[in-house]
């Protein structure tokens, strides 16, 4: 939990929200970064940080890009409790696992760590699925560029 701290004094929510739309290829390109991004920083944040603290730029990247919220929300919710679940600092109950049964930080990734990207990966083609034609492919504002 105090690498989270560290993490987050270092601004790297800012980074993150900043790296979904650098260079995006368009709607479906921003929500397979969603998933990724999401379930990346809920690994090494929480899942609970993770999602209050993005959900703020994946708004500001839909509403500069006229994209509906509602699909990267999902993706946000979705692959961050996914995420969650590789570290034993990704959510409460994974430390309580990881401490109370002596399972190293890095047993306790290597063992779930296959699981968890299959999770991803799964949760991404269903959400491409159910909302690809919603999803325009025109290329993405990069906010990376803008001020806040």
């Amino acid at each position: 939990m105090v690498v989270s701290v560290y993490l987050e004094r270092a601004d790297m929510f800012r980074h993150l929200g900043r790296a979904l739309s650098w260079r995006s290829q368009g709607g479906k390109d921003l929500l397979l970064r969603t998933c990724a991004v999401s379930a990346l920083a809920s690994a090494l944040f929480t899942n609970d940080t993770c999602c209050v603290v993005l959900t703020e730029f994946i708004l500001k990247i839909a509403r500069q890009n006229n994209l509906p919220p509602k699909p990267f929300l999902l993706a946000l919710a979705s692959s961050a409790n996914i995420g969650s679940a590789a570290t034993p600092i990704g959510n409460p109950q994974n430390l309580v696992i990881a401490v109370q049964s002596g399972i190293s930080f890095g047993d306790f990734v290597f063992g779930i760590l296959p699981a968890t990207l299959v999770g991803v990966v799964v949760n991404a083609a269903i959400l491409l699925c159910l909302y690809w034609r919603e999803l325009s492919d025109e290329k993405c504002v990069d906010v990376s560029s803008h001020h806040d």
